[in-house]
């Protein structure tokens, strides 16, 4: 009977993987630890690939040691840090190989700039938040403003934790928690917001 749940937790000091019962009963836990990377001072990165290599290895470790629930698996879900930037191109590869993660302040002028011209509050009525360096809009303007000649190669924008779903999956999706903090969601009809998109010279598509 397929009633266990295999469980993905992508942190910011560590990746996780767990077997539970339906009931929440935990059977196997498995963690990988890593570090951020930290070049500058406000800098704070990591490479997908490494989220990636450490879930592989927690659920290698956790089905190792109990077998007998890799029949039994009837869901697996993730979940993770947020705002971790991830970038790919039209063929699921990285185009950046370091992910900008929730505690980067390097757009913090980015995040200036757009405050004195655009203002604030018609940005918080619209988007529920204030501009912030952790928001991906920001790291995004960053990202381009830096490395112009590979923006076009940019397809898709992905978190964590959905990196690690497209990784397993296939899918390309993100979540309306993880997408209303990407200072790019219309907080009333909770869609991308063309305006807010324009504004950061994203497609829609791209999210």
């Amino acid at each position: 009977m397929k009633d266990k749940i295999l469980t993905i937790d992508v942190g910011t000091g560590s990746t996780r993987a767990a077997i539970l019962r339906i009931d929440g009963a935990m059977i196997g836990f498995a963690q990988r630890e890593y570090e951020q990377t930290t070049p500058r001072a406000g800098w704070s990165e990591q490479a997908p690939s490494l989220w990636w290599q450490a879930a592989c290895d927690c659920i290698r470790e956790v089905l190792y040691r109990y077998p007998e629930t890799a029949a039994q698996i009837a869901v697996i879900g993730a979940c993770g840090q947020m705002h971790g930037t991830v970038l790919l191109d039209d063929r699921g590869e990285l185009v950046e190989d370091r992910a900008l993660l929730w505690n980067d302040k390097r757009s913090q002028p980015q995040v200036d700039a757009f405050s004195a011209r655009e203002g604030r509050e018609k940005w918080l009525a619209h988007l529920n938040n204030p501009p912030a360096a952790a928001w991906p809009a920001f790291k995004l303007a960053w990202w381009r403003e830096h490395h112009p000649e590979r923006w076009p190669q940019l397809a898709k924008v992905l978190m964590p934790k959905d990196y690690i779903n497209f990784m397993l999956t296939g899918a390309l999706a993100t979540d309306y928690s993880e997408a209303s903090c990407y200072f790019l969601m219309d907080s009333e009809t909770r869609a991308w917001s063309s305006q807010a998109c324009e504004t950061f010279g994203l497609r829609v598509d791209q999210l």
